[in-house]
């Protein structure tokens, strides 16, 4: 190999006495990736300060259950960083760095996991104007985000994940103009979320998936114009989804799936007409299908598995009114949901297309005990 080119490393500092030979490994490689593990009496990074590659070439940082000094060196070109297993006060501290004018020009994304300690979140999270994509996961403790989230102006995705006492989202949500998904999943606590999430003009794609205390939605979700996905599985005491649902004129694909709690769906579902998938599997608290079912032409997957108390189709309405539906899935439900699977099926085969995925009826004392309101295991029954 030439003298001149370096090899592009990860580098792996491990207690104090990784950082001189940390400060030599800038001088002869293309340090990309560092990672600050244990404890450190002073900042580690401040031996490879003076190396003009340290600003050049480190674009991620990984902190994993770092014990040490505040972190006053940071690279420049940094664009990644990653904090696990670490104490508050080091959560405090490096985030407080990073706010510093021109500490973190480059920094886009930012994860903080396995913080089980951490009960809240600076201010300065919000001085991160740079930042794209923020990651939270397993921070189990934490109850609730600041209000500068809402000044994170670049943030096109937001991932909450495994914040098990986070109760609300901040109302300044609805401020993120620039956010275009966001997730947050199993927060069992998060019990309803801000009027301000319908304010969010670039928003494409909204999880909120096991979520056991969430019992309604915002009627402002119907102002999401950019909405294409929308998936709330496991929403298990979701009562009741919003009237406004209908106007999700882009919406392509609603999943439902395990929604308990949920009896019925807007009257109007039927102006949901970019819907390609409606994916409502183990809704087994859902009795009907709003009388616009029918107007549902763009449907290429249904999913109505499981639902074992649905006594039928709306009146008038078969699977055949659907051009364009391709996958069909009824396994476990009551007789005339299944017989119009078969006609459908039929119809397809007539047509020279492939076949349901349509399991047999639900037998006879299932099907008794679905009609009934009772719940049963149906694969035993």
């Amino acid at each position: 190999m030439h003298r001149d080119v370096k090899p592009v490393v990860a580098l792996l500092v491990l207690g104090p006495h990784g950082s001189p030979t940390a400060a030599a490994a800038f001088a002869s490689k293309h340090v990309v990736h560092v990672k600050l593990r244990g404890r450190f009496k002073v900042d580690p990074l401040r031996v490879a300060w003076q190396e003009s590659s340290f600003h050049k070439t480190v674009c991620v940082l990984t902190l994993e259950a770092y014990d040490g000094a505040a972190l006053a060196h940071l690279p420049r070109s940094l664009q990644q960083l990653h904090i696990g297993c670490c104490d508050p006060v080091r959560v405090h501290h490096t985030l407080h760095a990073l706010s510093e004018p021109g500490a973190a020009p480059a920094l886009t994304s930012l994860s903080l996991h396995s913080c089980k300690t951490l009960r809240a979140l600076p201010d300065a999270l919000g001085q991160l104007m740079t930042l794209r994509a923020l990651s939270l996961s397993w921070l189990w403790v934490l109850t609730a985000l600041p209000e500068t989230l809402g000044d994170l102006a670049a943030l096109t995705h937001l991932d909450i994940s495994h914040c098990r006492a986070l109760v609300t989202l901040p109302q300044s949500l609805g401020a993120l103009r620039a956010l275009t998904s966001l997730s947050v999943r199993t927060c069992h606590a998060l019990a309803a979320l801000p009027d301000s999430l319908g304010a969010l003009p670039s928003l494409t794609a909204l999880a909120l998936e096991e979520h056991g205390a969430l019992t309604r939605l915002p009627e402002t979700l119907g102002q999401l114009a950019a909405l294409r996905t929308l998936s709330l599985s496991y929403c298990c005491a979701l009562a009741r989804v919003p009237e406004s649902l209908p106007q999700l004129g882009s919406l392509t694909a609603l999943n439902l799936f395990c929604c308990w709690a949920l009896p019925c769906l807007p009257a109007a579902l039927g102006r949901l007409r970019a819907l390609a998938a409606l994916r409502l599997r183990r809704c087994t608290a859902l009795r009907a299908l709003p009388a616009s079912f029918g107007q549902l032409r763009a449907l290429t997957t249904l999913d109505l598995s499981e639902c074992g108390r649905l006594a039928g189709l709306p009146r008038g309405v078969s699977f055949t009114d659907f051009p364009a539906l391709r996958q069909l899935e009824v396994a476990g439900c009551q007789q005339p949901v299944s017989a119009a699977a078969d006609a459908w099926n039929r119809a397809r085969w007539r047509r020279g297309g492939s076949s349901a995925q349509c399991a047999a009826p639900l037998p006879p004392r299932a099907a008794a005990a679905a009609a009934a309101g009772v719940d049963m295991d149906v694969a035993a029954a």
